[in-house]
């Protein structure tokens, strides 16, 4: 990134204007006009100033073996110097993005879960048979699986790993849970047994 902000302030003018014309037809080509923010830039990047000022002012064409320079002018320049600092710009962003993905990606070998919630609590009828019994007791379980690995296991994630969040409130049905399933005292299910 310092180097993006760096190669921003690189400006150009031409030879002509430099006072460093060498041949007739190089008048217009540019030259960096801020020698201070190349260096810089330079740096962060660990290139050659020279060899980062001559990438800036210079187009160059690879055909087969042979290599052809041609100098740009101050305009064509800055565009090459916005395009350098954009593309930098986006491998850092996607640099980013990719270690950000790999810092919340499950485990590779980790156990994915699918999670169905049912609406729990008891359905009442006027006559309620042993099979209603079993499928409001089935949700009542249901309900206490969320709870347990949706409320409590996040909300002490949470709090292990100090995140700032508002304490969710939740009805802890276990112990409708233990009225039908419990063995000391007798629950439901022990009575009917």
């Amino acid at each position: 990134v310092a180097a993006v902000l760096a190669i921003g302030n690189i400006s150009f003018q031409s030879n002509r204007a430099a006072g460093q014309v060498l041949a007739k037809t190089d008048s217009q080509a540019a030259v960096v006009h801020q020698e201070d923010s190349l260096k810089v830039a330079a740096a962060a990047l660990k290139v050659d100033p020279r060899k980062l000022a001559s990438a800036l002012t210079n187009r160059t064409i690879a055909t087969g073996i042979d290599r052809m320079s041609t100098p740009l002018d101050a305009a064509q320049s800055a565009h090459a110097r916005d395009a350098l600092a954009k593309a930098l710009y986006a491998r850092a962003f996607d640099a980013l993005v990719e270690q950000v993905n790999r810092a919340v990606a499950p485990p590779p070998h980790a156990e994915l879960t699918l999670g169905v919630l049912d609406i729990y609590g008891f359905e009442i009828f006027e006559a309620n048979s042993f099979e209603q019994l079993c499928i409001n007791f089935a949700n009542e379980k249901l309900q206490q699986l969320f709870i347990e690995f949706t409320l409590r296991a996040e909300q002490a994630e949470y709090a292990a790993e100090g995140v700032a969040w508002t304490p969710v409130e939740f009805f802890n049905n276990c112990v409708v849970v233990e009225l039908i399933e419990g063995s000391r005292p007798a629950g439901v299910l022990l009575w009917l047994d």
